[in-house]
C-alpha cells in the first residue's frame, strides 16, 4: 500500500470525524486526553494496520499518543515498540522550508508528530489539516503540498 495515499486518507478521515468527535468531548472530564486517545486508536487501525498488516511492525505514536493504557502511548498492543516511522520527504525534489520562519528543514532526523492546521501565523491540532508538525531539535511545520509520506524502518 502506498504510504502517501494512506496518510492523506487519514488526514481526510480526521477532518471528516473531527466535528462529531469534538462535540462529544464536552461530556468528559479530560477532553484533550480523549481526543488524543481517539486519534491514536484510529492511527493504529487506519494507518498502522494497513501499512504493517498482521502485526508485522508498529509505528511511532501519533501526536501525543494515548493515555488510556498507563505508561504506553498505544491503544492496542500497549507493549509493542515502534519498528517503523513516517518520514516526510520532499515532494518532487523541492527543498523543505518551515512555514513559520522559512528555515530549511531536513526531515531525516525529525519525528512526524501529526497533522496540524497552519493559519499563516501559528499552528493548531485541528482541521483543515494543511500542514504537518515535525519534532527534532526544533519543531518544524511543513505544508502537506511540499511533502511525500514514506515509511522507514527504525
Amino acid at each position: 500500500m502506498n504510504t502517501d495515499v494512506v496518510l492523506r486518507s487519514f488526514a481526510a478521515f480526521l477532518t471528516a470525524g473531527w466535528s462529531e468527535a469534538s462535540s462529544l468531548l464536552n461530556l468528559v472530564d479530560q477532553p484533550d486526553d480523549y481526543l488524543a486517545d481517539w486519534t491514536q486508536a484510529n492511527w493504529e487501525i487506519l494507518v498502522e494496520a494497513v501499512l504493517l498488516p498482521g502485526g508485522t511492525g508498529f509505528l511511532e505514536v501519533y501526536g501525543d499518543g494515548a493515555d488510556c493504557n498507563g505508561a504506553s502511548s498505544r491503544v492496542f498492543r500497549p507493549e509493542a515498540l515502534p519498528t517503523h516511522r513516517v518520514l516526510c520527504a520532499p515532494a518532487q525534489g523541492k527543498p523543505l522550508r518551515d512555514l513559520g520562519d522559512g528555515r530549511s528543514v531536513n526531515p531525516t532526523n525529525m519525528t512526524f508528530w501529526g497533522f496540524v492546521h497552519w493559519d499563516g501565523k501559528t499552528y493548531s491540532a485541528r482541521p483543515e489539516f494543511n500542514a504537518v508538525l515535525l519534532e527534532g531539535d526544533k519543531i518544524a511545520i511543513l505544508s502537506v503540498e511540499d511533502i511525500e509520506f514514506c515509511l522507514v524502518d527504525i
